[in-house]
């Protein structure tokens, strides 16, 4: 639990927080309205093992505001908060280049500006000499995931099948860029985690965004990159969060340095968790499972448990499994809910699993 990716929506929190009777003790919500930080002893009451330590933004650097509640980050993608949530504007910088020459004109987060890992080490130190599994957290989006951002998603997909050069020249960038943040990162703390995070959505409900000859020629490079320079600065695992139905790539992302995957949503297609640990298990770690789109959302307490015992008797024989919802609890789980899932959890996560 508060994992960035498998965390819970301020509102959900809020709720949470009044239900248990604990006072706001100063926790952060992040650029999208996801908790970043959580109260501590709501992480001990429901026995979560890990700690995150959390790359800063860097000194002197202000997020853009605008009138109308749009806010833009520091990679020129923008965000306004429509209800609940903090949607993303279609706002695409790169929309209108013929020329990939013309990439280097954007504004790229600044490598040499200084006070992003400042603290760090000594923070990751701490927790790690305090017996908490230690991770970074997500820097921002995926390789992908930004170029689509930046171009506009129909524009890329159309790029990656007529301006091949563009789209790869678009996506060694932002690896590049990448590298330079986690040179940084890993620089104060890879020494102290155990587990370091990258998100890059690939998967919808019911098959991929993009075929997977497209991911093999274009995107698995830039990954490769990426996880190899990772693994070339730390013992840590390589943890991956990729949403939606994405079995056909998986044994691409294990060949190429992934250690442990999120979210394995349970209802997307192709990917039931008993299929996954028989197909997988020995050589990928699962994080998450636990469906939110039907058993927590629309479940009695009693389904939930269920839930959570389904899951665990799938991932959890024979090691290889974090326990953790799919995805972020959405803002209207009500916190009985949510009690209820981590009461599961203690209650079947034990060996032997039955």
């Amino acid at each position: 639990m508060g994992g960035s990716v498998a965390s819970i929506e301020r509102p959900a929190y809020v709720n949470l927080k009044k239900y248990l009777g604990l006072l706001w003790r100063g926790e952060k919500v992040d650029g999208i309205g996801i908790m970043e930080t959580l109260d501590d002893e709501i992480l001990r009451m429901f026995n979560v093992d890990f700690r995150r330590v959390i790359m800063k933004p860097p000194k002197n650097w202000i997020e853009k505001r605008y009138a109308d509640g749009i806010r833009e980050n520091e990679w020129g993608v923008r965000f306004k908060q429509i209800g609940y949530y903090w949607e993303w504007i279609w706002y695409t910088p790169l929309g209108d280049i013929e020329d990939k020459d013309q990439i280097e004109d954007h504004t790229w987060p600044d490598l040499g500006a200084l006070g992003r890992v400042e603290g760090l080490e000594k923070e990751a130190r701490d927790l790690e000499s305090a017996g908490w599994a230690v991770s970074t957290a997500p820097i921002f989006g995926g390789i992908f995931e930004i170029a689509w951002w930046l171009r506009g998603f129909n524009k890329f997909i159309v790029d990656l099948y007529t301006r091949p050069e563009l789209a790869s020249a678009l996506m060694e960038k932002i690896t590049d860029t990448y590298i330079g943040l986690y040179d940084q990162y890993l620089g104060a703390v890879g020494d102290h985690v155990q587990m370091v995070m990258f998100t890059d959505d690939l998967g919808a409900q019911t098959q991929m965004l993009v075929p997977p000859s497209l991911y093999r020629k274009y995107l698995k490079p830039c990954h490769k990159r990426l996880f190899d320079f990772i693994h070339s600065k730390t013992d840590a695992r390589v943890f991956l969060h990729c949403c939606g139905s994405i079995d056909p790539v998986i044994n691409d992302l294990i060949e190429i340095g992934v250690d442990v995957l999120n979210p394995v949503q349970p209802l997307a297609a192709g990917m039931e968790s008993e299929v996954l640990k028989r197909n997988y298990g020995d050589r990928l770690t699962f994080h998450g499972g636990v469906d939110i789109q039907r058993a927590l959302a629309l479940g009695t307490i009693q389904e939930i448990d269920y839930e959570v015992r389904r899951r665990m008797k799938a991932f959890a024989p024979g090691g290889g499994y974090i326990f953790a919802p799919a995805h972020n609890i959405q803002p209207e789980i009500p916190a009985e809910k949510i009690v209820a899932l981590y009461k599961a959890a203690e209650k079947y996560g034990c060996y032997p699993v039955t």
